[in-house]
């Protein structure tokens, strides 16, 4: 028989806490996770607590890179975070179901069609992020978010963002050289964004050489038969600045 009148511990205090703060659906959820019909709010704390506990053992080592960037997986909320060849950042957040309480993860923003496009002033606390971009049509209005991470996300991203900046100032710079090799004028520009700025995260996230990361590029992307664009790789001045971005990483990593 439970003593309804001692005082609860630590742990059933925080366990009563997270119940009560949650939305019927989120309750409905952990319920349901648990996969029992007699599942109670006590199974529910202890579900979550093991889910959450797994993320940060299975996420915890390092980011994950995706497209031109790096994704920070999370146990509520993942963050998506892709260089441009405007010099700015993409993010895309996702919240997972634990946060939803959907089957799927629903998702804000994007890594190359986002109207906001972020710098590196993130403001990343031991557990929250805060994150506004200036808005281009109207410079005093600014948006973005704040979410609350795990650790490891917030480890993570203060480690790799100023890398993540430099791919951007790198797949602008890439991106105005080919410009200039190919034409302005040449109607096939639009995957030009992509693929420079994949190319630039090969030299800086991945420690590629300029010619290893110039080759796996041409095999790998969908673009290397457009016209001009594979003597324009080949140029002196793509070379350099991918060149002297990788010498400028490795001085950075040297002791």
């Amino acid at each position: 028989m439970q003593d309804v009148t001692r005082a609860p511990t630590a742990e059933e205090q925080a366990g009563m806490d997270w119940w009560n703060a949650q939305s019927e659906q989120l309750r409905s959820y952990w319920l349901k996770e648990v996969g029992s019909t007699t599942a109670s709010a006590a199974d529910a704390w202890v579900k979550f607590k093991t889910a959450r506990d797994l993320s940060e053992k299975l996420y915890g080592q390092r980011p994950l890179r995706m497209h031109s960037g790096l994704e920070f997986v999370g146990f509520e909320f993942s963050l998506g975070v892709f260089p441009g060849d405007d010099g700015w950042l993409g993010v895309r957040v996702v919240a997972e179901p634990p946060a939803t309480g959907h089957k799927e993860g629903a998702t804000l923003g994007s890594e190359s069609t986002s109207r906001l496009r972020f710098g590196v002033n993130a403001q990343i606390g031991s557990t929250t992020l805060e994150w506004f971009a200036q808005d281009e049509h109207v410079p005093l209005y600014w948006e973005g978010f704040k979410l609350v991470l795990q650790p490891h996300q917030c480890e993570q991203l203060r480690a790799s963002l100023p890398r993540l900046g430099r791919t951007a100032v790198l797949a602008q710079s890439l991106s105005t050289a080919v410009k200039r090799s190919i034409g302005e004028d040449v109607p096939t520009l639009h995957y030009l964004g992509g693929f420079v700025a994949d190319l630039a995260a090969r030299v800086v996230l991945d420690g590629q050489t300029a010619a290893d990361a110039i080759s796996a590029q041409l095999a790998e992307h969908w673009a290397a038969k457009e016209k001009g664009l594979q003597a324009a790789l080949q140029g002196p001045e793509v070379t350099a600045l991918l060149e002297t971005a990788r010498f400028a990483e490795k001085q950075r990593s040297a002791p």
